[in-house]
């Protein structure tokens, strides 16, 4: 959370909702918005309703949606465009991005640093590389089998057909796991810790300069940028860019994450303008003086990541 939230009744609220990476846009989520508040209406009670969609500008599309007592202006602050644009397609572009993001995620020790963090999470970003390397021994042992009753070449054509077979199953394989989109997903983060995701900084300065407007106007009770999964570093840096236009007296506004990914790329040891980024935000634009990192992060950030 960045400032200082009013403990006044919300009737008028503002949410800037930052997606994670997606190839699909305001439509989709729109929709999804509509369906989940009607069965959670069905859960708590709670009548929701949730208006149509419309387009305010190029990067923001706006849906109100009212309950009793307080009206939300959601606010989609969209770059699934520039997700569609490096959005792998095919089975060979989606194995680039896993051996891309596992060798960089090893050679950076991301991998050792999650673990020492949460296990679960490094069963989440090992999925894909675990399950294409299963494949390769299913098939190393397929074609050995056959390799000890027949030619040698006999058994590395079985290897190399029985990895092919195994590597095509994906769409059936991707609906139960998700492996193959964790992958895009970790192969972006490990991009953005090379600095090299075009477009992205342009579109953090655009996504700020709205929420700052919306801050300065001083109209709803309460201003909240909500990110998830990838939208929760994203939403780090527009935060941080928020702060710098906005003047001290005038930084109220909140911060949610949800299924967070801020470590994956915090931990990454060029991500210098992100940790100060982060430091910005959870320090509210105040100095602070963080303790040192644990000998095991291998990286000298302006804030430690944990």
């Amino acid at each position: 959370m960045t400032g200082t939230a009013s403990e006044r009744k919300v009737v008028l609220r503002t949410v800037f909702y930052i997606e994670g990476y997606d190839p699909r846009g305001p439509q989709h989520y729109h929709r999804l918005y509509r369906d989940e508040a009607a069965k959670q209406a069905q859960v708590n009670g709670l009548a929701v309703t949730v208006g149509a969609r419309r387009r305010i500008d190029e990067v923001t599309h706006a849906w109100d949606v009212e309950t009793a007592g307080t009206r939300t202006s959601y606010r989609f602050l969209r770059y699934d465009d520039l997700m569609r644009q490096r959005w792998s397609r095919g089975t060979l572009a989606v194995l680039g991005d896993i051996v891309r993001y596992s060798k960089a995620f090893l050679l950076r020790g991301v991998f050792l640093k999650t673990l020492r963090i949460s296990w679960t999470m490094l069963i989440t970003i090992l999925l894909a590389p675990s399950l294409l390397l299963l494949a390769l021994l299913i098939s190393l042992a397929a074609g050995g089998i056959v390799a000890a009753f027949a030619p040698w070449y006999a058994g590395a054509l079985i290897t190399a057909c029985g990895f092919i077979g195994l590597v095509m199953l994906r769409p059936i394989i991707e609906p139960r796991f998700a492996a193959f989109w964790l992958a895009r997903i970790c192969a972006f983060i490990s991009d953005q810790g090379s600095g090299l995701v075009p477009h992205m900084e342009e579109r953090i300065k655009e996504f700020a300069s709205r929420i700052a407007a919306e801050v300065k106007r001083a109209e709803a009770d309460e201003v909240l940028v909500a990110g998830h999964s990838v939208g929760t570093h994203v939403g780090v840096a527009v935060c941080a860019e928020v702060l710098r236009l906005l003047s001290d007296e005038q930084r109220t506004f909140s911060f949610l994450t949800l299924g967070h990914t801020i470590p994956l790329l915090g931990l990454q040891p060029q991500a210098h303008e992100f940790r100060k980024d982060l430091q910005r935000v959870v320090a509210g634009n105040q100095a602070a003086d963080w303790p040192a990192p644990p000998a095991w992060a291998g990286v000298k950030p302006e804030i430690v990541v944990a």
